[in-house]
């Protein structure tokens, strides 16, 4: 049994001595990055709050209402949204770090953050995180608070948020829309991505609590928590009803009762309940074990792999290379298949949504005409500009909920039927040459082909769709409204209202009515494809990236295993001797990581 301090250094001295062996003798490696991660989180020892939700749940906001300023930009689309990192220091400080790995750093300010912004100049693709310090005391020394993009943007930085940002997390404050909580793709991430982690420190915050109805508000929380305990498997959800704007503003005017009021005092005290939990430490030295666990898991896969090939003599090593190379020079050839054949596939998911899209409208139109042939009496501006549009939108996020689940399922089965393709033509390939160069005599090992598993990216969730459209609809909330508002003969129309003349009001407003319709299904079709597009391409750009990884990964263990048998009189059988021990002290590892646990002691 090890204190706290003591356990994390017994955690860091078995890191360094993997990383040095990897180093050594398997310096290709994927783990190397991720262990030298590790050793910096033990470090620096931060304990790190990530501010989590889909998209427009009001994640910036509410950490702007925990800052008290209006610091970070809040009108951000998926595509611009960055990981945005707040740590407490006496000065203002922005560091942004891009993929490249150069660090560009200046003053703090909005001006400098919203560059990365939806209409800023800089490409936000290009920026691994933002870090951003400030005079933040409710953090401490060392906490930390991560607003991330929303959870159903799939691209590299909502992966980044799933696979480094989460398993690094001392706590989670997940975000939800309390006028709609706890969607199936809320549902179905909280329980893929935590029970895979194991994190059980999952704060909810009801966020727009201040736009539900006094009498249902504690009929929603009930319902919120009914959603999500079979979600965590039975465990009562912590959920906190929350007004992020509310308490911004409140803070801004220094308004101590709409601060009361907003619940903000509540939030600020689970965070800094949350960042005291994270220096003790029982959880925290788990986590970090969970971690440790992982990459040695991955590291034994990649042993392995290369026992398999010290096991092959060097001229079927190299007649291999050979074949890799050949699938390298035809990769042009097999992105222009791939890409013809997606298209082909989006022509045919375009085609299914725009027919029930079509079936969707002409019921529409069909409710609308009834609701006008239906209307008495002379209120005709509170009809065109506030039911008429309600009603729309009520009825195109209708469809959003219950069509989409289908189109996610076709993503789907686009991303496994690109893997299955590129697995086969990988394979076949190689079995191709390898033949032809040795005669017949060669059995291609089952490790060093590719499986379709292998490529899957697991970059289509369910929901993805769905949010991404929902986005659509919530964004063209003033399009909606524009036709109908700016309707030419509106006073016409409105004086028959007042003459009774409601026949001929009818007669004038349904044509109206109709364009109107038609323009909002032409906009929200070249949306919806647009998005569609996006997905499709993204699903594909992510199979071939992988495809292109695991060739890279293969060629160079080829490449340096022929390079080491020519230069090792009795290579074959010091190959195979040097990986089978590093094997045997990977196990030692395991069990020395295992045999880590911590008794608290005072002063740890």
């Amino acid at each position: 049994m090890y204190g706290y301090n003591e356990g994390k250094q017994q955690l860091l001295h078995i890191i360094e001595e993997v990383i040095k062996q990897l180093e050594m003798y398997l310096p290709e490696s994927t783990q190397i990055e991720k262990l030298t991660w590790l050793h910096a989180d033990i470090q620096a020892d931060f304990h790190m709050i990530v501010v989590l939700g889909e998209f427009k749940r009001g994640k910036s906001t509410f950490v702007n209402a925990l800052l008290g300023e209006e610091l970070l930009p809040v009108d951000v689309t998926p595509t611009t949204a960055t990981i945005n990192a707040v740590f407490h220091g006496s000065e203002r400080k922005l560091s942004i770090y891009h993929e490249n790995g150069t660090v560009e750093e200046s003053e703090l300010s909005f001006e400098a953050l919203n560059r990365y912004s939806v209409d800023g100049s800089e490409d936000a693709n290009e920026v691994k995180f933002v870090k951003m310090q400030l005079p933040f005391p409710m953090l401490g020394e060392r906490g930390v608070i991560v607003d991330t993009p929303g959870v159903n943007d799939m691209n590299r930085q909502r992966m980044d948020v799933t696979f480094q940002y989460i398993p690094r997390a001392d706590a989670v404050l997940f975000l939800l829309d309390a006028t709609a909580p706890v969607k199936r793709s809320e549902a179905e991430f909280i329980s893929d991505t935590f029970e895979k982690n194991g994190l059980d420190r999952i704060v909810f915050i009801a966020n727009f609590y201040d736009q539900v109805d006094e009498e249902d508000q504690d009929d929603l929380l009930r319902q919120i928590e009914t959603r999500l305990k079979p979600v965590l498997k039975g465990t009562t959800p912590y959920v906190i009803p929350f007004s992020a704007r509310e308490a911004l503003t409140a803070r801004l005017t220094e308004d101590n009762y709409a601060i009361e009021t907003s619940g903000f005092h509540h939030v600020s005290k689970v965070v800094q309940d949350l960042i005291e939990r994270g220096k003790q430490s029982d959880g925290k030295l788990l986590r970090y074990k969970q971690r440790m666990q992982a990459c040695l898991a991955t590291i034994r896969m990649e042993l392995d792999q290369v026992l398999t090939l010290s096991r092959q003599g060097i001229d079927e090593i190299t007649t291999y290379m050979e074949g890799l190379q050949s699938v390298k020079q035809k990769h042009e050839t097999i992105r222009r298949q791939m890409v013809a054949y997606v298209e082909d596939r989006q022509v045919e998911i375009k085609t299914i949504v725009h027919k029930s899209f079509s079936h969707f409208e002409l019921n529409l139109k069909e409710d609308l005409h009834y609701m006008i042939m239906s209307y008495h009496g002379n209120g005709m501006k509170e009809l065109v500009e506030n039911q008429i549009p309600l009603l729309l939108k009520k009825k195109i996020n209708q469809w959003i909920e219950q069509y989409m689940p289908a189109v996610d399922k076709l993503l789907q089965m686009l991303e496994r039927e690109l893997a299955v393709g590129l697995a086969t033509e990988f394979n076949a390939n190689i079995a191709r040459l390898a033949v032809k160069k040795s005669g017949g005599s060669i059995n291609i090992d089952a490790e060093l082909s590719i499986t379709s598993e292998n490529l899957l990216s697991t970059q289509v969730k369910a929901g993805i769709i769905a949010g991404s459209v929902g986005v659509i609809a919530s964004l063209m909330g003033g399009f909606v409204l524009l036709p109908f508002v700016s309707l030419a003969g509106f006073p016409v129309l409105q004086n028959m209202m007042m003459k009774k003349q409601l026949d001929q009001a009818r007669e004038k407003l349904l044509p109206e009515l109709d364009e109107a319709l038609r323009q909002v299904g032409l906009s929200f079709r070249v949306e919806l494809d647009n998005q569609l597009d996006q997905l499709t391409k993204d699903v594909q750009d992510a199979a071939l990236m992988r495809y292109e990884e695991l060739i890279e990964f293969i060629y160079a263990q080829l490449e340096r295993e022929v390079q080491e048998r020519q230069d090792i009189s009795n290579n074959l059988e010091n190959e195979k001797y040097r990986f089978e021990e590093m094997l045997v002290k990977l196990e030692n590892w395991v069990r020395q990581v295992e045999a880590i646990h911590i008794i608290e002691r005072i002063g740890d």
